[in-house]
């Protein structure tokens, strides 16, 4: 994972990459404006990584497949392509320090929401415990690891969204 991070970082090696996958998904979605196309994108890429939290979420022995570590790096890696796919989908090119960011702000935004998710399932097995729900304590776990996931990414995605369509609405106006 951090290998792959450090060569976006330094050489931008995914750029042709990512311009085949909006390639595809602009095919996909034909005819639906940028501001639409990275809507879907966001929700795509919020459901993949809640579906991931949701699993790595639950107690051990139940659904527990994916350690919450492998979660982290998933998670990492869907948010910063996630941004610099918003950004190629709005025309605009990434500088070193832009993907720079882009990965900072996905290490914290994945990092942050990992440790956010891990306390809320641990309050919630907590509290469930005493009750008579204690039987639910798997699928609270999951459900608030998945919500987690999935809120983290559609935040992010949506702060990217802004930055790239405001930056090319703000360069179209100056280049007139």
């Amino acid at each position: 994972m951090y290998v792959a991070l450090a060569r976006t970082i330094w050489t931008d090696v995914d750029r042709d990459e990512i311009s085949e996958d909006v390639r595809k998904f602009r095919l996909r979605h034909a005819g639906l404006p940028d501001d639409e196309l990275v809507e879907k994108l966001i929700q795509q890429t919020a459901l993949r990584c809640g579906a991931v939290g949701a699993v790595a979420s639950a107690p051990p022995g139940i659904l527990a497949i994916v350690p919450l570590a492998a979660d982290l790096a998933y998670q990492v890696l869907a948010l910063n392509r996630l941004v610099l796919t918003i950004a190629r989908i709005y025309g605009k090119p990434t500088t070193r320090s832009q993907r720079g960011g882009a990965v900072a702000v996905s290490f914290a935004a994945g990092g942050g929401a990992e440790f956010l998710r891990r306390a809320a399932v641990k309050a919630a097995q907590r509290t469930l415990r005493r009750g008579a729900m204690s039987r639910m304590i798997p699928f609270v776990g999951a459900l608030v690891g998945g919500v987690m996931s999935y809120g983290s990414v559609v935040v992010i995605g949506r702060q990217a969204q802004e930055y790239y369509r405001d930056s090319s609405l703000f360069e179209s106006v100056r280049r007139r």
